[in-house]
């Protein structure tokens, strides 16, 4: 069950209306600050602190964590659950397309 079922489970009844409208406010305050909100870069000081300030706030405008980020921070390309990834590698590779890899390439 998900995180806010599971609250909303907890609140007694005569609140549950109070407790529902919090939350959707939250959600559109996040959804108002995730318009202007860009990814941290990697390497820049407090990047821990940023990286977790931008994930919460993007879980929270993304319906309350039911949809996918479209921008996650350090990933970029074709996004595969990590059972298929070598499947995907070789379907890619067959198609002559690179695959990207952590390593950098020959300059």
């Amino acid at each position: 069950m998900d995180p806010v079922s599971l609250l909303l489970m907890l609140v007694p009844p005569a609140y549950l209306l109070w407790v529902a409208l919090s939350l959707l406010a939250l959600s559109g305050v996040c959804n108002l600050i995730a318009i202007g909100l860009l990814p941290p870069k990697p390497g820049t000081p407090r990047y821990g602190l940023k990286k977790a300030w931008y994930v919460a706030i993007t879980y929270g405008a993304a319906n309350f964590g039911k949809a996918a980020n479209r921008i996650q921070c350090g990933r970029t390309g074709l996004m595969v659950p990590y059972e298929d990834k070598n499947s995907a590698k070789d379907i890619l590779t067959n198609a002559g397309v690179d695959v990207l890899t952590r390593k950098k390439p020959d300059a």
